[in-house]
């Protein structure tokens, strides 16, 4: 059993044996990337994708849980 992007291929299909898919679904979403407009230093980038009020939330629910 395997969890990546693999493919089925003759070549591997000689080494093992794959059973064929019963769904594939190929939904994909393309949104357009917001400019910055804000200049956030580098080391701080990783709080970036989220509101500050999300962050908030996700800090509280960590302290709620952990006591």
């Amino acid at each position: 059993m395997a969890a990546a992007m693999l493919t089925i291929t003759s070549a591997r299909e000689k080494v093992v044996n794959f059973i064929r898919p019963f769904m594939h679904v190929g939904l994909t979403v393309l949104v357009r990337k917001a400019p910055l407009t804000i200049n956030i230093p580098y080391s701080f980038g990783i709080f970036q994708p989220l509101e500050p009020a999300v962050w908030g939330l996700i800090v509280l629910a960590l302290a709620v849980v952990s006591n």
